[in-house]
């Protein structure tokens, strides 16, 4: 007998079965934030008004076709900080705009990543209600900040610019006039920051932030580069809980092993390794590697030396 299908269209997330019997236990409040919950509580609707959470249910990027459904009966209701922060709430806030204005929360506008489509047509009138601390961090604001760089470089936020992973091309544009201007902790903890800091390093070594290059994901090669003359420097309670830094420290662990902040050093989870990839490795060495170069290598072979790049 072959199993009936919904289609794939109309299948929604449902409660697993062993949690079905308790059903009653579930907090609607909890739930409102939950992204899978939205199929479960719209049924339920009308009953479970005086509990829902406004603020968890406008955060929720899934429940949105639900607050348009209801929109003349909650809109009062709305959280207004947490609906604006919301990626997926600018076609309802456009649907709505002009009777909305007066109730947008421009701080969480402002650092929506998918606002900026929806903000830059409306600047003229909206460039005095913006968040600059909001629009710098936004990782999608930076062609507009760029486009409009002559008039509003002194609103800008340097602690979010410097912060924001997409904003490397336009620091780097106007690095001569802003070097001063730079948040070097925040720099430090840019994700995209280090290829932009490698080749400054002689001019800027004596204003990195060393705890936020410590626990930089990517300034490990960069940290190894310079360790004879930064290692005084390193901040070791960024360093013991930095995944990556385990070669690092394991290469240099003779001359460190004093400085390790142990507290941290057991939160980092690198600190173990996977048993089985030990037994693998030490497998392929011993059998898989050394059969491959003995028969690579036979004396047979000589005359193919050459085509393999061996002299």
């Amino acid at each position: 007998m072959i199993l009936k299908m919904k289609p794939f269209n109309e299948c929604k997330y449902v409660l697993r079965d062993f949690i079905v019997p308790y059903e009653a236990n579930l907090k609607v409040a909890a739930l409102c934030g939950n992204p899978n919950a939205i199929p479960f509580l719209e049924p339920k609707w009308p009953d479970i008004q005086d509990k829902i959470s406004w603020y968890g249910l406008c955060q929720n990027p899934n429940a949105i076709p639900l607050l348009e459904k209801y929109w003349p009966t909650i809109q009062n209701k709305i959280d207004w900080n947490w609906l604006c922060n919301n990626p997926n709430a600018i076609p309802l806030l456009e649907t709505h705009w002009p009777t909305i204005q007066d109730k947008i929360c421009w701080i969480g506008l402002s650092y929506n990543p998918n606002a900026i489509p929806f903000l830059e047509p409306k600047w003229p009138d909206i460039k005095d209600k913006i968040s600059w601390i909001g629009l710098s961090y936004n990782p999608n604001a930076i062609p507009l900040l760029e486009k409009h760089w002559s008039a509003i470089e002194h609103k800008i936020s340097w602690v979010g610019l410097s912060y924001n992973p997409n904003a490397i091309p336009l620091l780097e544009k106007y690095w001569p006039h802003i070097q001063d201007k730079i948040d070097w902790y925040r720099l430090c903890q840019n994700p995209n920051a280090i290829p932009f800091l490698e080749p400054k390093w002689p001019d800027i070594k004596d204003k990195i932030s060393w705890y936020g290059l410590s626990y930089h994901p990517n300034a490990i090669p960069l940290l190894e580069k310079h360790w004879a003359t930064i290692q005084n420097k390193i901040s070791w309670w960024g360093l013991c809980q930095h995944p990556n830094a385990i070669p690092l420290l394991e290469t240099h662990w003779l001359d460190v092993k004093d400085k390790i902040i142990w507290e941290w050093l057991s939160k980092n989870p690198n600190i173990f390794v996977d048993e089985w990839e030990i037994q693998v490795r030490a497998h392929f060495r011993k059998n898989v590697a050394e059969e491959l170069v003995r028969v690579v290598c036979h004396p047979r072979n000589i005359d193919k030396f050459a085509g393999w790049g061996y002299d």
